[in-house]
């Protein structure tokens, strides 16, 4: 009789995996081979905080030292991470769609190993949104490049991006989105949906540049020109993408944001 069971318990994980394969759209053994990752991603090593650079995708290693609730431009998780390795060098998280668990998760004290993309912040490095788990120190670290596949969505073959259908719910966003979750839904298997192009309105853009320059002249011959440009010079936060993936969990929510504030100085001599 335990054999019996076992059997059938078997023959359940059985289907079920092959459910989950059939909505990759893998029937067959060659699918299975041409199913390929989206991309690849490097967590085998960790980049000291000193060493961070805007543009690079990187992962780091380090203890937080406050994590605290922001209200302004808008409501946000800021949490300070310092790397011992970068003679108090810190990297700044930021969240602007969190839930009570990241704060609890983010206490000062945890060792967090952490994955994304720097830019430049306003009180040095920050990610935006970054994967994020709790290590000890003796963590190892993956022996080999981590492979992104893509997810089908729930209730259809099709993986990535799909047209939504709308629900007739208000379409104003929540707190922290820019698409309501609630107004669109996952059109039936082998359906279109009936969501209007442009039917979601993406976060407003403003920058505000600004140079000043002056001329030196020194005598008939030279002239020294002095120049200051400054791009988000009022330093504000604004986002360049939404994720509109229908099903996804992050549906309505910013997935990357435009640079801070840079300023640049330079001078040139003319003769």
């Amino acid at each position: 009789m335990p054999k019996a069971s076992s059997g059938a318990a078997a023959a359940k994980s059985a289907a079920g995996l092959a459910d989950k394969l059939v909505r990759l759209g893998i029937a067959r053994e060659e699918d299975l081979v041409l199913h390929l990752p989206l991309r690849y991603e490097d967590h085998t090593h960790t980049t000291a905080v000193s060493a961070l650079r805007a543009g690079d995708t990187v992962q780091a290693e380090g203890v937080v030292r406050n994590a605290d609730i922001q209200y302004r431009p808008r409501r946000q998780l800021v949490c300070l991470l310092r790397d011992a390795r970068s003679e108090g060098a810190s990297l700044v998280l930021r969240f602007f769609s969190f839930y009570p668990s990241h704060r609890k998760t983010l206490q000062p004290g945890t060792r967090v190993r952490v994955f994304g993309d720097v830019r430049d912040g306003y009180f040095g490095p920050e990610i935006v949104h970054p994967q994020f788990k709790v290590v000890n120190e003796d963590t190892p670290l993956p022996d080999r490049l981590t492979p992104i596949y893509p997810t089908s969505v729930p209730g259809t073959g099709v993986t990535g991006s799909l047209r939504a259908n709308v629900t007739g719910v208000a379409s104003d966003p929540p707190d922290g989105y820019y698409a309501n979750p609630l107004a669109y839904v996952t059109p039936a298997p082998g359906q279109f949906g009936n969501a209007g192009r442009n039917s979601i309105t993406g976060p407003r853009q403003f920058s505000m540049d600004a140079s000043i320059g002056r001329t030196f002249m020194w005598g008939d011959r030279l002239n020294l020109d002095w120049r200051l440009n400054a791009t988000n010079i009022l330093n504000r936060v604004t986002f360049a993408a939404v994720n509109t993936f229908v099903g996804s969990t992050q549906f309505g929510l910013p997935t990357t944001a435009n640079p801070m504030r840079k300023v640049q100085a330079s001078i040139r001599l003319r003769f």
